[in-house]
C-alpha cells in the first residue's frame, strides 16, 4: 500500500474543515456556521465550557481534532436535537457534544481520505469545565477555525504531527 500524501495546514484544510462543520450543522440542526478567521494556535484563547476530542492517526501523521463549545451555544443545539431546554453540562450534552464531535471529524475524514491520507476513526473524548483549554503534546502546528451560531459560539482546531 502506498504512503498517503502529506497533509499540511493550509488554505485547503481550512476550506475542508469549513464545508464539513457547515455541513454538519446544517444538516443537524438547520443551522448556519458562520467561519472566522483561522489561526495558528499563538493567536488562540480558549473560551470554551465543553469539548470534543478525536484522535487523527495514519501512517505519516498523528494529531487531534477538537470542537470545543460555550455554553450557550451546544444548549441551543441540543435543544433542536432534544427538544428540551439545557441549563447545566450534563450526561445528555456531554453524550451530544460527544457525538457531534464524532460527525464532524467523521466528515473531515472522509473528505481527508478520498484525497488518498488514510486517516482511521477513533473514539471522542469530552472534557467538561468552564473556560478551559486543550493543548497538545504535539509538536506540530495547531490550526484554530472559530465559528459563530446566532446563540454563541464554537471553536475547530486540529492538531498535526509528523510521526
Amino acid at each position: 500500500m502506498s504512503q498517503p500524501p502529506t497533509l499540511v495546514l493550509n488554505d485547503a484544510l481550512v476550506k475542508t474543515v469549513i464545508k464539513c462543520v457547515q455541513t454538519s450543522f446544517f444538516t443537524l440542526f438547520g443551522v448556519q456556521a458562520n467561519a472566522g478567521t483561522p489561526s495558528n494556535r499563538g493567536d488562540y484563547a480558549s473560551k470554551a465550557d465543553i469539548s470534543g476530542i478525536m484522535g487523527m492517526v495514519q501512517a505519516q501523521i498523528e494529531g487531534n481534532l477538537v470542537v470545543s463549545f460555550q455554553k450557550a451555544a451546544i444548549f441551543t443545539l441540543l435543544e433542536k436535537t432534544y427538544g428540551k431546554k439545557f441549563t447545566e453540562l450534563n450526561e445528555s450534552v456531554r453524550q451530544g457534544v460527544g457525538e457531534l464531535t464524532n460527525i464532524v471529524y467523521s466528515r473531515v475524514k472522509k473528505e481527508l481520505n478520498d484525497k488518498g491520507h488514510q486517516f482511521v476513526m477513533s473514539i471522542p473524548t469530552v472534557i467538561i469545565g468552564s473556560g478551559h483549554a486543550v493543548y497538545s503534546l504535539h509538536e506540530g502546528p495547531t490550526l484554530v477555525v472559530p465559528f459563530s451560531i446566532e446563540q454563541g459560539e464554537f471553536y475547530v482546531e486540529i492538531a498535526l504531527q509528523n510521526k
